[in-house]
């Protein structure tokens, strides 16, 4: 129950989700003085911490957990807020004020949380204080999901197929090269650890990948859906639950009968009638809101929140 809390404690609010990266405008004319290539070359963007509001509570909450001691949501302009009763909520000192699209931890004190900037920050005291890991503006792409395997081990995935790992809790990330899933460089909505190990990806157009290895290599997997898919759940001991656009829910009893995709699969020219379904079935809601974030309930139910708050 406090785990759905924490699901729906953001996913109401996801009908207000959006990918889009902040630009400037490179036309507008301020009035300020030229600078030549070396100046330009020696300018960064300096991040600048999240501002304390009265009305946090009240803003965009991207995401939620319960870490087993307290919840923690984060959300846009960088707001983090912790509970130990999901009533009473503390803004966290952020350094950052990029929205925040993710949070996972690994015990009750140390967590992740990720957004855009291609930020990633850090929690060693239970999400009372961060500290930032990446900041990247200057790639304009978002991270949209985080998952650590341990306290050591974690990836971050996110816009246009970006994915980066850690083995030492964060402290250095690299970008990983997956060929087979990045080359349409579709966005990765989401990155889900089954009950048998294995890693999950789901994302856009239909995209859906399984790593055995925990992510050195990924299988691309036949979709039953050609559009977007937001999140995945274990479902039973080796199946999966995934979730998208307009209420497509659907289920497989077992990752390993979902056919792979061959070579010369071309996703942009998918021609929905094509798609099979082979080791997948299909849960018919009474809504078609698009479905953004789920959890499994002690008594084996599951439960889904998306558009407008619609909780099925």
């Amino acid at each position: 129950m406090k785990a759905f809390v924490a699901m729906a404690a953001s996913a109401l609010l996801a009908s207000t989700w959006s990918m889009s990266v902040n630009a400037q405008d490179d036309d507008m004319d301020i009035g300020m003085p030229d600078i030549d290539a070396t100046e330009a070359a020696d300018m960064r963007v300096v991040p600048r911490p999240a501002e304390f509001m009265p009305r946090a509570t009240s803003a965009i909450a991207l995401d939620a957990v319960w870490t087993g001691e307290r919840y923690v949501v984060v959300g846009d302009r960088g707001h983090i807020l912790v509970s130990a009763d999901a009533k009473t909520w503390v803004q966290a000192p952020v350094p950052v004020r990029a929205a925040l699209t993710a949070v996972h931890f690994a015990n009750p004190m140390l967590g992740w949380a990720v957004g855009h900037d291609a930020v990633i920050l850090r929690t060693e005291d239970g999400g009372r204080s961060w500290n930032l890991l990446n900041f990247e503006p200057e790639l304009e792409r978002p991270f949209l999901d985080v998952i650590f395997l341990d306290e050591d081990r974690g990836l971050a995935v996110g816009a246009y197929g970006m994915a980066y790992a850690t083995e030492d809790g964060g402290d250095t990330w690299e970008e990983l090269d997956i060929p087979a899933i990045q080359e349409d460089e579709f966005h990765f909505n989401s990155i889900t650890r089954l009950a048998d190990g294995a890693l999950f990806i789901s994302g856009e157009f239909g995209l859906l990948a399984v790593s055995r290895d925990e992510g050195q290599t990924w299988r691309r997997l036949q979709p039953p859906y050609e559009s977007s898919l937001f999140g995945a759940l274990p479902y039973g001991d080796r199946g999966v639950m995934i979730f998208g656009l307009r209420g497509n829910v659907f289920i497989a009893k077992n990752v390993a009968d979902v056919p792979v995709i061959d070579d010369d699969f071309d996703p942009m020219v998918l021609d929905p009638d094509s798609l099979t379904g082979e080791g997948w079935r299909g849960i018919e809601l009474d809504t078609v809101a698009s479905m953004f974030g789920g959890v499994s309930l002690p008594d084996g139910r599951y439960a889904l929140v998306g558009l407008n708050g619609r909780v099925v």
